[in-house]
């Protein structure tokens, strides 16, 4: 081999060496930006996983005061069935008394009549 190949081969290899560099260099950069990525992937993760605790957290205590709101609402309807019976029975009562009283004043009407009607023929 001659000076002149040496050198041309010298000049090859240089110039791969410089390709090979850049071509590193922007490998180094993408391996950077990845493991940037991965870093910031990692966090919102973390991040998910905390509000997913937080709101799983939230539903519970929303269903618990739903189950506690169901109670209030089913024994307020048992309180007001149980009036609603209480007031039926006095409306019963109060109506006897009224055909009671009806009937009494029909009789005391009669007799009071009656008694007009003996004097009259007195």
């Amino acid at each position: 081999m001659t000076l002149k190949q040496t050198d041309a081969k010298i000049a090859e290899i240089d110039k791969k060496v410089t390709s090979l560099e850049g071509e590193i260099r922007f490998q180094e950069t993408l391996l950077a930006r990845t493991e940037i990525i991965i870093s910031d992937v990692a966090g919102l993760s973390n991040e998910l996983k905390s509000r997913q605790a937080v709101q799983d957290e939230r539903i519970t205590q929303m269903l618990e005061n739903l189950k506690h709101n169901h109670e209030d609402i089913e024994a307020l309807r048992r309180e007001n069935i149980k009036q609603f019976t209480q007031l039926q029975n006095q409306l019963k009562g109060i109506e006897k008394w009224k055909w009671y009283l009806i009937g009494a004043v029909t009789v005391l009407s009669v007799m009071s009549h009656q008694i007009d009607l003996l004097q009259f023929f007195k």
